[in-house]
């Protein structure tokens, strides 16, 4: 996930034995096939301008990725990944302007998902795996039903979204731009 470069690295095996997220998702099978040789850890806060995209972009980014601590985005989050599946957990609470979910989004949060204004999940596939402590979001607007997204405690329940400009949602999400969200989701 190249959205950080700070990265530690543990072997494999030691990093199944440490990180077990069975608390969060008894029926975790994070990976299949090849897995990776290492787990990739920062300890620690982490703080990014935004807008952030998180999602694994090739072969190598196939890994467990922890952050030991919060992760606070100021602005726009986009979490999307094709073909290549990474796991993004953080072990505190994650902070962001506006949220996208899409496609195989593979993401762990241990505490709070703080979502400023708007949570949005637009699932593609049936990779996506979701699992969340809470969610605090002004609103949840879905436009999928594939996927799934579980709360350890209780969550909002979502709106549905009929027709969903994705194109244009991502873009707005990535500027921060809450009027054209606004004028997007109606």
């Amino acid at each position: 996930m190249k959205f950080l470069s700070s990265w530690d690295t543990i072997p494999f095996a030691e990093g199944q034995a440490k990180y077990t997220l069975e608390d969060l998702d008894p029926y975790v099978r994070l990976f299949e096939g090849d897995v990776p040789l290492v787990y990739r850890v920062h300890a620690g806060d982490v703080t990014l301008d935004g807008p952030v995209h998180i999602g694994a972009a090739d072969y190598e980014d196939m890994t467990m990725h922890i952050i030991e601590g919060d992760l606070t985005i100021r602005g726009g989050a986009v979490f999307s990944q094709h073909d290549y599946y990474g796991v993004l957990y953080v072990r505190g609470d994650l902070r962001c302007d506006n949220a996208y979910l899409d496609s195989d989004t593979r993401l762990y949060v241990e505490g709070t998902m703080r979502v400023k204004n708007l949570f949005i999940t637009g699932y593609t596939s049936d990779a996506s795996k979701v699992v969340l402590g809470a969610l605090e979001a002004i609103q949840w607007q879905r436009q999928w039903e594939r996927g799934s997204i579980t709360f350890v405690r209780s969550g909002p329940e979502p709106q549905d979204i009929d027709d969903l400009k994705e194109h244009d949602v991502l873009e707005a999400v990535k500027a921060s731009d809450n009027a054209k969200l606004a004028a997007l989701l109606g």
